[in-house]
């Protein structure tokens, strides 16, 4: 189970919140809120079975339990990339995957003959769309 605290006050509910381990964020926009509950119900949905052991291992950083290991949030990551980019029949989906998440959102360019027009045209400008959220998240995970 996870605890996220939605608030106005980032700072000061951080300072309590961080006692708790079930607490994973504290956020203040909603937008931010719903991605992270749709990510750790996705890592759940992926999941086979209850949590083992060996698959919580201690944030040294924070103190806390991270459910999810690295592989989950690989394929969190993919499955989120594939839907924001539409390439569930694309043959390289796996390449570009892998370009994004090595070399970010500014390694698009070198797919813009292989996407839709509408959809290439939405990853590059959105700041906070599907795609960036993905990666953003991603990144975060790999640096906790």
């Amino acid at each position: 189970m996870s605890i996220y605290v939605y608030c106005i006050d980032k700072k000061s509910n951080e300072r309590w919140a961080c006692k708790y381990t079930k607490v994973k964020a504290v956020v203040v926009e909603v937008d931010e809120l719903i991605f992270r509950i749709t990510n750790d119900h996705n890592i759940q949905k992926t999941k086979k079975g209850p949590l083992s052991p060996t698959s919580a291992t201690a944030r040294a950083d924070a103190g806390k339990l991270d459910d999810s290991t690295d592989e989950d949030l690989l394929k969190l990551a993919k499955n989120e990339i594939i839907r924001a980019l539409n390439l569930e029949e694309y043959e390289i989906k796996d390449t570009i995957i892998y370009d994004l998440l090595e070399n970010g959102r500014q390694s698009l360019s070198k797919y813009q003959e292989d996407l839709l027009p509408d959809i290439y045209a939405a990853a590059t400008k959105e700041k906070n769309g599907r795609l960036m959220k993905s990666l953003k998240n991603y990144l975060e995970q790999q640096w906790k």
